[in-house]
């Protein structure tokens, strides 16, 4: 099983050759194989929640419906896809989800959401809390910017090369939504990830004042402290940015979004939990004060005894807190 650009697919390999088996135009997360021609499958399809299915001779018939009943009446807003030119890479594409109740002509704030890794990929499936800030009367926008998985290691590798081009792939898929989608409100652009999504959303306030908000979560600001501080460090740190606090501070200084902190105008928020050993809190702290020292607005909610899985195994209350937070700072800040 493997990602191609946006969507799983499934291969067999014969002893000879791999071959194309089976493919969605969303995610998989698990298959078994019952028969000639017949296994079972949890996928998302596009627009959709997991479910069960079974295929059989390539038909698809869906065994569960779990979640029918919990959107039953509900806004689920439909991707909507548009192509942007990437820096270096062709044309690329990412998605828009429209708000509830949308009007044409009339003009809405915006939320443009990162994903973390970098190695990894956004579908076409439901992704709940795009889905609750579309539901709120956002605008909602998200790609698979370089560095993400998918497009073969070329595409993916960010060595060396953090804040540069994928900076650029974000601002130009950015520039082509806003083209696309005239009610955007340009002047209501928020922006929010969580790890690899949290390090672009600090790096982004620092290189442009395009967004009126920003929620950075479980993020990175600084690799020299984070060589030293996280559970995947100094490995990691040295292979991504290519240097180490030992034999280049300054490289491994300049692609830290916390030396940039005297350009950022944008009020953030900070999300972080006391037991994060991959981003620590002492990440987000370290911008958080930064910005204060700054006159820059912002505020930091810490999550007790929540680590990096805060949004997608943390506790059922604190991961209503974390939406509650993240929408109450939009609807503040981008005029609600």
């Amino acid at each position: 099983m493997t990602t191609i650009v946006d969507h799983d697919e499934i291969y067999v390999f014969d002893g000879q050759e791999v071959k194309p088996f089976f493919a969605t135009d969303g995610i998989i997360k698990g298959f078994r194989l019952t028969g000639e021609g017949e296994f079972f499958l949890e996928a998302a399809f596009a627009n959709e929640l997991l479910e069960f299915y079974l295929v059989k001779n390539g038909q698809v018939k869906k065994l569960s419906s779990y979640n029918d009943q919990a959107l039953a009446g509900k806004y689920v807003a439909k991707v909507n896809e548009v192509e942007y030119e990437s820096i270096e890479d062709g044309i690329q594409h990412g998605w828009v989800l429209l708000p509830k109740d949308y009007q044409a002509g009339k003009k809405y704030p915006a939320i443009l959401d990162v994903h973390g890794g970098p190695r990894a990929t956004y579908s076409k499936a439901f992704f709940h809390e795009m889905q609750v800030w579309a539901g709120a009367g956002y605008f909602v926008f998200f790609c698979n910017i370089h560095g993400s998985n998918g497009q073969g290691n070329q595409y993916g590798d960010l060595r060396g090369r953090y804040g540069t081009v994928d900076y650029e792939d974000l601002m130009k898929f950015t520039d082509a939504v806003l083209a696309a989608y005239p009610d955007i409100d340009q002047t209501r652009l928020g922006i929010t990830g969580g790890s690899y999504g949290g390090f672009m959303t600090n790096w982004v306030i620092g290189h442009t004042d395009r967004f009126k908000a920003a929620a950075s979560q479980r993020s990175i600001s600084n690799w020299l402290s984070f060589e030293h501080m996280s559970d995947i460090a100094p490995e990691f740190c040295v292979d991504q940015v290519g240097a180490s606090e030992d034999d280049n501070p300054e490289k491994v200084w300049l692609y830290s979004p916390l030396k940039y902190v005297k350009n950022v105008k944008t009020p953030t928020l900070f999300l972080n939990s006391d037991e994060d050993y991959r981003c620590p809190v002492e990440e987000g702290m370290q911008m958080f004060h930064a910005l204060m020292s700054h006159g820059v607005e912002s505020r930091m909610v810490v999550f007790h005894g929540e680590n990096h899985e805060l949004s997608r195994s943390g506790r059922p209350k604190n991961r209503l807190s974390r939406l509650q937070e993240i929408q109450t700072w939009f609807d503040g800040h981008l005029d609600k």
